[in-house]
């Protein structure tokens, strides 16, 4: 059979093209990952022109994935875009110029019914570009609500991520499909809590036929409610600290929950209860009070049994308590922030350690701990206090320990305490941010080296601060193939006088030792031109032109802002 009869096979040209399929997108994509999207995005358009053969196999697979609803209502001709008055004081926005005809509906569903994953709102690859422009005028949505069924406007969507409700529009409940299983959802411009929790009630009214099919739910930042798991308060209307807009136990299917607006009350009853009556892998949840009952929790032996994921976000107290009775045996990442740290001693934290560290289980790969507040330890936080209860938890790949506003002061004897605790370590993050350090920097150059040397599986790597005034000959550290890919520094102390030479002699000495270095997210800082930049960003820049020198012109791909991506 020749080639050419090949590729007109329709189940051929499939498989051929699915090799191009751009992937999902999420919010914590790279810049990288997405433009090597928009590059298969594009790859895939040119495929849909090729021949009759290959223009459905392609469309399938370019619109399976869509980012914005603006790709869709593009199809539509009657669609235009109203530019106001210079000095009018209104938006761009768009508008049908005419209802559509059945012809340009039936060219509309052929592209809508491919459509599997919706961004209503996606994030710019560029971070320098703002995500707003002309807005979407109400009676696009009513015209589009006229044509389209009850099965909505993409039938079989399964995920619609950012989708923003507000007070003056709400016509885009329409995206809802039958088909839903993930749901990202946030509200915005409501003026009081009673405005907000009447929208909330009838958009679950609209979603309820679905409700038994989500496995996954999103309540975004924009969200001025709390969630109350305790159930008792659903019809006091004078009561704003929390509320349950739909019954739990409707989400028979739901196995991501993730709550990240105000603080939700978990009380020991509905907490218990919530676990008992969904088999959740993740959770991620804001808690501004857990207040247990040991004589209902002694009733309860699986609590937390099928949990994979746990992300909680709160006080101390608070997150301490509920980590001991929520990380149960199936638990593979514990990801904890701790708020409000005003005035925090040491040894509560110590305290707090003990008992993170006495629910880690066999099972758990991943730990990530941030700590939020300004403390008054004055010489700051020691990190042994952290790592000391997991020495013996060798099962540990992925260990992150930052702060924000609180010191933290790692030493050379902790480093290499550590060093041989946890032999498949894959990432290890130590760094601080918002201006926070710890002086004098401990770690030498070599200190450093010596532990990635140790760790051959290690990956991603990030420590609070470096000693630079005393660095090795450049030819004396010999040329590696350590496969760490992304690398970082809080700080970097240098000479009085000599500050560039010592940063572009470290640049070098990164670059022999760690030469598989992805630095497109410094390129993306790059972009940013209103951000401080600090020593770390300058050894980044050296290092981009080292890689840059050594790589041949056709590796690099530059983008819309002048920004150079590997």
């Amino acid at each position: 059979m020749s080639a050419a009869l090949v590729f007109q096979c329709e189940e051929l040209a499939s498989e051929i093209l699915e090799y191009l399929a751009p992937g999902p997108l999420r919010r914590t994509d790279t810049i990288q990952y997405r433009i090597h999207r928009r590059e298969r995005q594009r790859s895939l358009a040119c495929a849909a022109r090729v021949s009759r053969a290959w223009r459905n196999p392609a469309l399938r697979v370019l619109w399976r994935v869509v980012e914005g609803v603006m790709p869709l209502l593009s199809l539509l001709p009657p669609l235009v875009c109203i530019q106001p008055e210079f000095d009018s004081g209104r938006e761009a926005e768009y508008l049908l110029s005419r209802d559509i005809t059945q012809a340009e509906w039936t060219h509309f569903q052929d592209h809508a019914n491919h459509v599997r994953e919706l961004h209503v709102n996606p994030m710019p690859i560029d971070p320098t570009k703002s995500t707003s422009g002309p807005v979407i005028s109400s009676t696009v949505w009513i015209i589009l609500s006229r044509w389209c069924s009850r099965d909505g406007l993409c039938p079989r969507l399964q995920r619609l991520e950012s989708l923003c409700l507000s007070a003056s529009q709400s016509h885009e409940l329409i995206l809802i499909s039958p088909k839903l299983r993930y749901l990202d959802l946030d509200f915005h411009g409501f003026q009081d809590f009673r405005a907000e929790r009447m929208a909330v009630r009838s958009l679950f009214v609209h979603l309820r036929p679905v409700l038994h099919r989500l496995e996954g739910l999103r309540l975004g930042t924009g969200t001025r409610f709390c969630i109350d798991m305790d159930f008792d308060n659903e019809d006091d209307e004078q009561d704003t600290t929390g509320f349950t807009p739909f019954d739990l136990a409707e989400l028979t299917a739901l196995k991501h929950l993730e709550m990240v607006g105000l603080p939700a009350m978990l009380r020991s009853d509905g907490l218990l209860d919530t676990f008992d009556r969904m088999n959740l892998h993740s959770l991620s949840v804001f808690v501004c009070s857990f207040n247990p009952v040991p004589v209902l929790l002694a009733d309860v032996s699986d609590l937390g049994a099928t949990l994979r994921e746990l992300r909680l976000r709160g006080s101390l107290d608070a997150l301490t308590r509920l980590t001991a009775y929520a990380a149960g045996p199936s638990l593979h990442t514990l990801d904890l922030t701790f708020h409000d740290l005003y005035r925090i001693e040491a040894e509560a934290l110590r305290q707090t350690f003990d008992q993170i560290g006495s629910s880690v289980t066999d099972n758990l790969r991943r730990l990530h701990v941030k700590l939020q507040g300004t403390s008054t330890i004055a010489s700051g936080l020691d990190a042994r206090l952290f790592f000391q209860p997991l020495l013996e938890k060798a099962h540990l790949s992925d260990i992150a320990l930052t702060s924000s506003g609180i010191d933290l002061r790692l030493n050379k004897e902790t480093l290499r305490l550590i060093t041989t605790a946890w032999p498949n370590l894959t990432t290890l993050l130590i760094e601080t941010d918002d201006g926070a350090s710890c002086y004098p920097p401990l770690l030498s150059f070599e200190d450093m080296a010596e532990f990635v040397a140790y760790h051959p599986a290690l990956k991603e790597l990030a420590l609070p601060h470096l000693n630079a005034t005393a660095l090795p000959r450049v030819d004396a550290v010999p040329v590696s193939n350590i496969g760490l890919e992304i690398f970082r520094l809080s700080s970097i102390s240098t000479r009085e006088g000599h500050r560039k030479e010592t940063l572009f002699k470290l640049a070098l000495l990164f670059d022999r030792l760690f030469p598989n270095l992805d630095l497109s997210a410094a390129l993306t800082d790059e972009l940013d031109r209103g951000r401080d930049r600090d020593c770390w960003d300058e050894v980044q820049d050296y290092m981009v032109a080292l890689q840059a020198g050594r790589r041949s012109p056709h590796h690099y791909h530059i983008c819309g802002s002048g920004g150079v991506f590997a």
